[in-house]
């Protein structure tokens, strides 16, 4: 009845082409984001509850940028470290259906006390949803979630980041080899731009996996995200495809 959690986490990509970050600005290449983490916690079962806890840290470090003359954009002064704690209570009415509430606390703290645009960017966030998983039939679960998320900033010029959030995921399973899963949610985003005090990020995603042979899995990922600053008027439009392939070289790796 009880379960020890424990994640390591970590992603290396580089910012996109028009991101509001680098501006107008001519650089050479794209410069990297790496972002590191980990979470530590426990699920307790009580009969057809459960209780969770759960600590996370997280770090997201930005590469400068170097510019077509050859100068450098200082941006790793941006990076920053998140520190936060999760709690969730669910109850299972049936098997398969095990409605929750779920309330986040974090905190963000940066590098350097001011960015580029000399405004302070530490900031503390909480969020708080209920939901349910569910089992429409044997080839159709999932789960949804709505809810309400804010941050607020040291910097009394930046308004505080909030809006209400909508998380949910649609898994059916087609065949005993294939699954088709429909997923949207919802993050609350940093940013440096000027006068903005971050963005709220939506993204709806549509997974196709099959199994090819018993130990080959194919995975493709089309997705579509919007980017909504606060404070400035500002939108941005994200169409992404991903494919991966996994191969079981064992039954554990």
């Amino acid at each position: 009845d009880t379960a020890i959690d424990l994640e390591a986490r970590g992603t290396l990509a580089t910012q996109q082409a028009g991101s509001p970050i680098l501006g107008t600005a001519n650089v050479s290449t794209r410069p990297l984001v790496e972002t590191m983490g980990g979470t530590l916690g426990v699920t307790q079962k009580f009969g057809d509850a459960s209780l969770g806890l759960h600590g996370t840290i997280d770090r997201t470090a930005y590469a400068d940028a170097t510019l077509a003359d050859g100068s450098i954009l200082p941006l790793s002064g941006d990076s920053f470290n998140a520190y936060g704690l999760q709690t969730r209570a669910g109850y299972e009415l049936t098997p398969g259906v095990m409605p929750f509430l779920e309330v986040d606390a974090d905190v963000r703290r940066h590098d350097q006390a001011l960015d580029t645009s000399g405004f302070a960017r530490n900031s503390s966030g909480q969020a708080a949803q209920v939901g349910t998983t569910f089992e429409l039939t044997r080839i159709l679960t999932g789960q949804i979630a709505g809810g309400y998320a804010e941050r607020e900033y040291v910097d009394p010029r930046l308004a505080k980041l909030r809006g209400p959030t909508f998380d949910s995921s649609l898994i059916w399973s087609a065949t005993p080899l294939t699954t088709l899963t429909l997923k949207a949610t919802t993050v609350l985003g940093e940013t440096t731009v000027a006068g903005a005090s971050g963005a709220m990020s939506r993204t709806i995603s549509l997974e196709l996996a099959h199994q090819l042979f018993k130990n080959v899995k194919l995975d493709a990922v089309a997705s579509y995200a919007t980017n909504t600053y606060q404070g400035v008027s500002l939108l941005e439009k994200t169409y992404a495809g991903t494919f991966s392939a996994e191969y079981d070289l064992s039954r554990s790796l």
